[in-house]
């Protein structure tokens, strides 16, 4: 539940680049829709060429290490857009942020099947699978209300600060993690093929 709850609060703040942005853009800049189409264009471009690349890498690291990172990226793409004004600006701010979600996004999804149950995976999933649903819910009307208190840029700073609560969680985790000895493998994580002499129907 804290794996969730850290992913649901970085969720929250990539939500206000990807629901946001474009009125932020095109009210404050006059970037046209046109130019912010290649913007989102982006992050899906990035995410198909990159993403088995980034995985095989991101791997071979502890998963809470390689989430706090994620969400580091996360705060700095969105917290940048507040000092950007131009199309460039903007594009880098979603190249920032897009790395991070190819970090954070694989990792969780695996992070959560390994920590469910067997019997449970299906459950634990469905709550994962939530996640988005909250965060596109929350973002956006958290940003909304900073632009109306405080002003435009404020969305940003505030998405930034709502990331580096995720990175502190994540680290927290991952502190656990470390300190926890790792627990011996049980029946149930065996192979089936380690036992070559049972019987057919045994398992």
């Amino acid at each position: 539940m804290a794996t969730i709850a850290g992913f649901t609060i970085a969720t929250i703040g990539a939500s206000l680049l990807f629901v946001l942005l474009a009125v932020y853009v095109k009210t404050q800049f006059g970037i046209p829709e046109s130019q912010y189409g290649f913007i989102m264009a982006a992050n899906a471009a990035m995410v198909v060429v990159f993403q088995v690349m980034v995985t095989r890498v991101s791997r071979r690291f502890a998963p809470y290490r390689v989430l706090a990172l994620g969400a580091v990226l996360y705060g700095l793409g969105i917290g940048s857009v507040a000092l950007g004004s131009t199309f460039l600006a903007f594009l880098a701010s979603m190249f920032v942020l897009t790395l991070g979600e190819l970090l954070l996004v694989p990792t969780t999804s695996a992070l959560v099947a390994n920590l469910a149950p067997q019997d449970m995976r299906g459950r634990y999933m469905s709550i994962y699978g939530l996640t988005w649903g909250i965060g596109s819910g929350i973002g956006p009307v958290f940003g909304g209300f900073l632009s109306d208190t405080i002003g435009p840029r404020a969305i940003w700073v505030g998405g930034a600060a709502i990331c580096m609560i995720s990175v502190g969680l994540f680290a927290a985790l991952a502190r656990r993690a470390d300190a926890t000895p790792a627990e011996p493998a049980s029946p149930a994580s065996i192979p089936q093929d380690a036992d070559r002499n049972a019987p057919p129907g045994a398992a």
